[in-house]
């Protein structure tokens, strides 16, 4: 259900608490968008990772911006999603100063809104030392539609994920939107026609492993996952419970 907040009424929802930020990726109306989250939500719900009396999350909430279709307007998406870096980052900014703690869980498109928006935050520099220096604790990138390379070292979006305390790649090779339109749409966009990270993870593991020990990738590819089955997997669900309240996975696993 949705409930507009203003930002004074948000900053005392959530001060004190940890809370999860939801980032959708495609969808073109908002109807859709507020479903998905709703059905997010229920799923943390029926994994104890919302209820009980030691919740994991104290608030869920759902960021909305203008996504479009891949196969119809994926270059006008990928531009509104890294426009509105300076605004989410703001945005951020202030929940990580009300909060307990902040993690981000991204689907498709949505792992560029957060990943551009963590690139105004300054790296390695502890949080209050610096106007920009955020720290967020958990990033779940799921079905990531970023350049299957983008993550590592050397490469655009390697520092913000130095501003996570742990990033989660969660990819699968039965992704047929990735696999095929996510080439498509760097090609309408004026990239090149690269793979996803979300469909095979990061292309040089070798260089994840010596270069991000805070990254840990699973291949959600024997549950066999498309690219909108994130929100239904109950094996998804266990590995975020899982995780929340153990961190013991290792740095590369499967589901």
């Amino acid at each position: 259900m949705e409930t507009p907040v203003t930002e004074a009424q948000l900053a005392t929802r959530i001060r004190g608490k940890s809370v999860l930020l939801l980032v959708h990726g495609f969808n073109n109306e908002r109807e859709q968008i507020i479903a998905a989250y709703d059905t997010i939500f229920g799923n943390l719900q029926a994994h104890g990772i919302v209820a009980g009396a030691a919740p994991c999350y104290h608030e869920v909430i759902g960021l909305t911006w203008p996504g479009g279709r891949l196969d119809i307007s994926y270059a006008a998406a990928k531009l509104r999603a890294s426009a509105i870096a300076d605004s989410v980052f703001a945005r951020l900014r202030m929940m990580v100063g009300e909060a307990k703690s902040v993690d981000i869980n991204t689907h498709s498109l949505g792992a560029r809104v957060a990943l551009k928006a963590l690139q105004n935050a300054a790296v390695g520099v502890p949080p209050g030392s610096s106007p920009n220096a955020i720290r967020i604790r958990n990033l779940w990138l799921t079905a990531a539609a970023v350049d299957n390379d983008s993550i590592e070292r050397g490469e655009k979006f390697f520092a913000p994920t130095q501003s996570c305390e742990t990033v989660y790649v969660l990819h699968s090779s039965k992704d047929k939107v990735l696999r095929i339109w996510f080439p498509i749409g760097e090609m309408s966009s004026g990239s090149l026609p690269d793979k996803a990270l979300g469909l095979n993870g990061p292309d040089n593991p070798k260089n994840i492993k010596n270069h991000s020990k805070n990254v840990k990738v699973v291949d959600c590819s024997r549950p066999k996952l498309d690219h909108g089955d994130y929100k239904n997997s109950p094996d998804v669900f266990a590995f975020y419970a899982s995780e929340l309240r153990t961190g013991s996975a290792p740095q590369f696993s499967k589901l």
